[in-house]
């Protein structure tokens, strides 16, 4: 389970719309903004953002206020590979939360795509990595090779309590199968729809 699955069930919201307040309130919404962002009134925004930080996740308020206090100490935050994102300002100083997730995540990306690039070397006429598109990868295999999907996907996968990142909490990787990259990451029904057949 996710951190968007754990706020869909403590506020009885889609997953869709637990995510958006989730990635909101994550990144240092207030409750003004909140609702704006919601399309809520700000008596339910604030409702949902006290719940969200003093009741079901507290430890992301505590790490907000490290987050924000670190930065106003130096001038800048680290991502979990020790990268420095600077701000240009303390005002700006309720980003410092965005720039370690942000930052993690583009290190981890990162991290990944090497090791799937040293995969593709070792079976060059199997798979090949053609791009990242946000956070996705993009590449292409031999058709009906399963067992090379699999293993590159086992690959990636495999950072839970180890070096360089130690999570504790594994990082799936969803996979889309198609003849393009709308087909492999909507599905036919959605290519149909627009028209690119």
């Amino acid at each position: 389970m996710d951190i968007h699955d754990a706020a869909s069930q403590q506020f009885g919201l889609e997953r869709d719309t637990a995510k958006r307040m989730a990635m909101g309130i994550l990144t240092g919404m207030q409750p003004k903004a909140l609702a704006g962002h919601m399309r809520w009134d700000i008596d339910e925004a604030k409702r949902a953002h006290s719940k969200f930080l003093m009741e079901a996740f507290p430890k992301i308020g505590e790490f907000q206020g490290a987050a924000k206090r670190a930065f106003l100490e130096r001038r800048y935050v680290l991502s979990v590979l020790g990268r420095k994102a600077r701000l240009d300002s303390s005002k700006f100083a309720y980003r410092a939360v965005s720039r370690i997730i942000q930052n993690s995540a583009g290190d981890h990306l990162k991290w990944m795509m090497l090791k799937a690039c040293e995969f593709e070397e070792a079976y060059p006429d199997s798979i090949q990595i053609l791009m990242t598109i946000h956070d996705s990868f993009l590449w292409q295999a031999e058709m009906g090779n399963v067992d090379i999907v699999k293993e590159v996907i086992a690959l990636m996968e495999d950072t839970a309590q180890k070096p360089p990142f130690n999570f504790v909490v594994p990082i799936p990787f969803e996979v889309g199968i198609g003849q393009d990259w709308a087909e492999a990451s909507y599905g036919q029904k959605i290519k149909d729809k627009r028209g690119w057949l």
